[in-house]
């Protein structure tokens, strides 16, 4: 299995600056990785000197452990100094790549720090390195040590070892393993219960919306055909869209996403614009209803979240991208570093499955013409 080196060049250069003003800067001095929280602001600096702190602890009892960096020293009350180990992070890499002798040696990498009284906790894919068929783990800042809380000390530590378990869970999941998930302990039960509430809610919320645009639709022939067009581009430009997408594994720039950054979302607005437009009648109250969470609820909500999320995975590489191309507007000329790739079935159909959305089109479509002819 091959990768790509994850190196670090230029000494003492800022190679990593904080994602935000809690997390550490990280840069390369020779064959040692710094982390360090002196330039963060007061608060931020305390936390981090008490992350700091936390993964010292954590490596000094981990030394000797392939795959853990091996600590140094503490330059600073608020820097940590540590040996450099080679990879490029999980995320940046096909799962569909790593064969079972990867899986084993990671299993048997958190099988070794559970036994020295260590669990990681936050084992996402930015925090795994892969070289060759190894893995290495990073960034203890947040692991928990046995030890810590005397009095709920086990259970805390199992539940750490839980969180752990079920990182190697989704990896496994995502490259070609079907197993069993574990099954985690009552707080993360509950906050997941609450997350999937949440979506639930949405889709609620969203099949109201439908509903209510069914009820209050007065169709006229214009209206259907000014809406129809808008709804046939929504839709042609988000199959055209998941024909080419490839999340996480690598930045998407062919196709539609050569001229703008979220054509997807351009569909969707199109769509919600379209029907609205159909519907005629008093479904302009809807419109602006649905513009108004787009606009200032959902747009907003999915650039702080996605634009932060593919940063972390590809770097320069994405924030080249997005300096150039625009969220909704495209651009007259392509994106320079666009990739030339054909439109793929199997990316419509499998990865991205716009074939459910499409078949929701098509159904609500004929219930609007049906709402016109029905009503003569």
């Amino acid at each position: 299995m091959d990768t790509e080196e994850h190196t670090i060049t230029t000494d003492d250069k800022v190679d990593y600056p904080p994602r935000n003003f809690w997390k550490a800067s990280v840069r390369r001095e020779g064959d040692f990785i710094v982390k360090d929280y002196g330039r963060n602001p007061f608060l931020a600096r305390q936390w981090g000197r008490f992350c700091i702190r936390r993964e010292m602890a954590a490596l000094k009892k981990l030394e000797g452990v392939e795959g853990i960096p091996s600590f140094q020293k503490m330059p600073t009350r608020y820097a940590l100094k540590m040996k450099a180990v080679p990879g490029a992070p999980l995320a940046k890499l096909d799962k569909q790549r790593l064969d079972q002798k990867f899986f084993e040696r990671l299993s048997t990498l958190f099988e070794q720090i559970h036994s020295r009284g260590v669990a990681h906790g936050d084992a996402h894919q930015r925090n795994i390195l892969v070289h060759g068929d190894r893995p290495y783990l990073i960034d203890f800042s947040t692991s928990y040590l046995k030890g810590t809380v005397p009095v709920a000390d086990s259970y805390l530590f199992d539940c750490f070892k839980l969180l752990d378990l079920e990182q190697i869970y989704k990896i496994k999941k995502a490259a070609f393993v079907e197993e069993q998930p574990p099954k985690m302990f009552l707080l993360y039960r509950v906050i997941k219960g609450l997350k999937s509430m949440k979506r639930a809610l949405k889709t609620t919320g969203l099949i109201l919306a439908v509903l209510c645009l069914i009820l209050i639709a007065a169709p006229v022939p214009f209206s259907l055909i000014a809406g129809g067009v808008l709804v046939f581009a929504g839709e042609a430009v988000r199959i055209w869209s998941a024909g080419h997408l490839i999340r996480n594994n690598e930045l998407t720039t062919s196709g539609p996403y050569a001229y703008l950054r979220d054509p997807l979302y351009l569909g969707r607005l199109l769509l919600l614009t379209g029907f609205c437009v159909m519907g005629w009648g008093y479904t302009w109250i809807l419109l602006i209803i649905g513009l108004g969470v787009f606009f200032l609820n959902y747009m907003p909500r999915k650039h702080q979240k996605e634009m932060a999320r593919l940063e972390n995975i590809f770097g320069n590489e994405y924030t080249e991208y997005a300096a150039y191309t625009r969220s909704l507007l495209p651009r007259l000329k392509p994106y320079p570093a666009a990739r030339k790739r054909r439109w793929r079935f199997d990316l419509f159909w499998n990865e991205n499955k716009e074939q459910y959305l499409l078949l929701g089109v098509v159904i609500l479509t004929l219930i609007m013409v049906g709402r016109y002819y029905f009503s003569q």
